[in-house]
């Protein structure tokens, strides 16, 4: 296996949100992700069984965003990466054919959830998309980058994000999962009404800044569970309230 195909399928997001961290790549603002946050907040109000039959404003806007993104892959802005599974045994990480995501194509379907494509035959899991501008940016401007990105997106100052990006990615080896914990909670916190949200929406933000800063899944790494999580936040409110 390439440990270049390799270290950029580690620094890709999961197509299962890649489609939303990315619905804003290189425009000067983020207006889409503002009016799907918008349309969110609207679905209690539209007609009931419009929001049942999955045809709600919100709904209709992600299967935009989604196919807008398939045809940025389709365009080359974005690359794929992946283990083939075509022939029933898991590959190596392997650059995707960007003709996979044409919705058109013989045997097209993907599971966004489950990170699955399949196309032409072939069958792709696991699967992780970057940016074509950032195929060789190194990993630790990564992480700065979506220290950024994410204060951006919740109006929160980029120094704490950056102090984050160095306590969690640039320490000589992997930090303990406890500072992995203190430091997304520290990031979150800083959002004002962060401690207005009901738990799982906190536990929520913790768990992407976890993944965008470390590059771990704490939802399948052992040590960030629900238990764990609030424990540390008891550990925050107390030293910080």
């Amino acid at each position: 296996m390439s440990a270049t195909e390799e270290e950029r399928w580690a620094r890709g997001e999961p197509i299962s949100h890649a489609w939303y961290e990315f619905v804003d790549y290189g425009l000067p603002t983020r207006e889409a992700k503002q009016r799907l946050r918008e349309l969110r907040r609207e679905v209690p109000y539209e007609d009931v069984e419009r929001v049942e039959a999955g045809k709600s404003q919100y709904d209709l806007q992600i299967l935009k965003f989604k196919s807008e993104f398939l045809d940025s892959l389709l365009d080359g802005d974005f690359v794929a990466f992946g283990r083939d599974l075509s022939n029933g045994v898991a590959s190596s990480i392997v650059r995707i054919p960007a003709g996979v995501f044409r919705e058109s194509a013989e045997g097209f379907t993907i599971n966004w959830g489950h990170n699955e494509v399949s196309g032409y035959g072939t069958k792709f899991i696991e699967v992780r998309v970057l940016p074509i501008d950032r195929l060789d940016v190194s990993k630790s401007v990564l992480s700065r980058e979506a220290g950024s990105s994410i204060a951006d997106t919740q109006n929160t100052p980029t120094t704490a994000n950056s102090h984050y990006a160095v306590e969690a990615t640039e320490r000589r080896g992997r930090p303990s999962n406890k500072d992995i914990i203190r430091a997304a909670i520290r990031h979150c916190a800083l959002s004002p009404n962060h401690w207005g949200l009901p738990p799982s929406e906190r536990r929520a933000c913790y768990y992407k800044a976890i993944k965008k800063q470390a590059g771990i899944d704490p939802k399948s790494t052992p040590g960030f569970s629900e238990k764990t999580i609030a424990k540390y936040e008891t550990e925050h409110r107390k030293l910080n309230h």
